[in-house]
């Protein structure tokens, strides 16, 4: 390591984190695979939890960034009802294309995706950060977003569940199924039924 800077530090451990797991991985691991001491580790980050701290914002920041740049509310459904209500299904489409390719192409959003898949079971932390980002944290996203859009629809969240349901199953199969390019297109598929039927 070069610079001995935090996000090297950040990007090296979450490299561990997403293969064997955050609980598995010790500072001093972290430490030897950045080519440095343990000491020179703690004058970055005091504890591992420090290290996930650090991975956790940094993909808040890119979270918010991602809606920004669809023009998507990047806030709660009570703070920003407006952005809800004029946010558009073209908008919610070209935004869950977006979200796939980050969550399983950018190095840093799926070593994150994958860490949580490993941990959720394992770590009350992991888990409600596995359900923010990948799980019910999405869904409920989607079903605001379809309650503003037609408030005379049926159940939100049913539709939500239908749309992204799909969406959520794909991670993992593209994660396994060595046809990266086989799940893009289903999920292009998935997209463009829902953009024919949308509400």
């Amino acid at each position: 390591m070069k610079n001995n800077t935090k996000e090297e530090i950040t990007i090296e451990a979450l490299k561990l984190f997403a293969v064997r797991g955050y609980e598995a991985v010790s500072m001093r691991e972290i430490a030897d695979e950045l080519g440095i001491t343990k000491a020179a580790l703690y004058k970055h980050f005091e504890s591992k939890h420090d290290i996930l701290q650090s991975i956790v914002m940094r993909m808040e920041k890119e979270d918010a960034i991602s809606a920004e740049a669809c023009d998507l509310p990047s806030g709660t459904l009570s703070d920003q009802p407006d952005s809800y209500r004029q946010t558009t299904f073209e908008d919610l489409m070209k935004f869950t294309e977006m979200q796939f390719a980050y969550w399983t192409e950018d190095p840093f959003a799926s070593r994150f995706r994958k860490m949580l898949a490993l941990e959720k079971n394992r770590d009350a932390e992991m888990a409600k950060l596995f359900e923010q980002y990948v799980c019910s944290g999405p869904l409920g996203y989607v079903a605001d977003i379809f309650s503003m859009q037609c408030p005379d629809c049926y159940d939100a969240q049913q539709k939500a569940l239908e749309f992204y349901g799909p969406v959520f199953m794909l991670y993992s199969l593209y994660d396994g199924s060595g046809d990266e390019d086989g799940v893009r297109k289903m999920l292009r598929n998935h997209l463009e039924k829902n953009r024919r039927g949308s509400i």
